[in-house]
């Protein structure tokens, strides 16, 4: 498993040197408020996992390296593909992730998502690709706006047959 070598504070730093960027820089791209982005930068706080992606995201940042892990600075350098599972588990588990549970009965699993109406809303978007918008529009709106959302689209559907 991958060490931690650094803090966030320290490759936020990193991160700003290597793009030439300003606080100010990241909070225009990214829409996180320029306070909350100094605070990072000054180890007042540390970014929650949905502020992390909306830090990385945009300069192809491994969030386990902003994060001081010793992995790769960008997402580009992390294979993309392994030959077995064993391969991913490992790669996955260097990067920072957590080793895999693993079970010998299958039914015992709780699966990928362990909130019930999160796997019903993923099933519900993999069965129904056109609603995937929604959720690329926003990553921050609670699951009954989503769901309001889902009845008005299916509302006007059946309006239209």
């Amino acid at each position: 498993m991958a060490k931690r070598i650094s803090s966030t504070k320290e490759r936020l730093s990193e991160m700003m040197d290597y793009f030439h960027i300003t606080q100010t820089d990241i909070s225009k791209r990214t829409g996180i408020p320029k306070p909350t982005i100094s605070h990072y930068c000054n180890g007042k706080r540390i970014p929650v996992q949905d502020q992390l992606s909306f830090l990385c995201d945009p300069y192809g940042i491994n969030p386990a390296w902003l994060m001081g892990y010793d992995v790769p600075m960008f997402l580009k350098d992390i294979p993309k593909s392994f030959d077995t599972p064993e391969e991913f588990e490992k790669a996955w588990q260097d990067a920072g992730g957590a080793p895999h549970p693993t079970t010998t009965d299958q039914s015992e699993s709780p699966g990928y998502y362990l909130d019930k109406d999160a796997a019903e809303l993923a099933e519900f978007i993999h069965k129904n690709p056109e609603y995937k918008v929604l959720f690329d529009a926003s990553r921050k709106v609670p699951a009954k706006d989503i769901d309001f959302v889902k009845q008005m689209i299916e509302r006007m559907s059946n309006n239209d047959d």
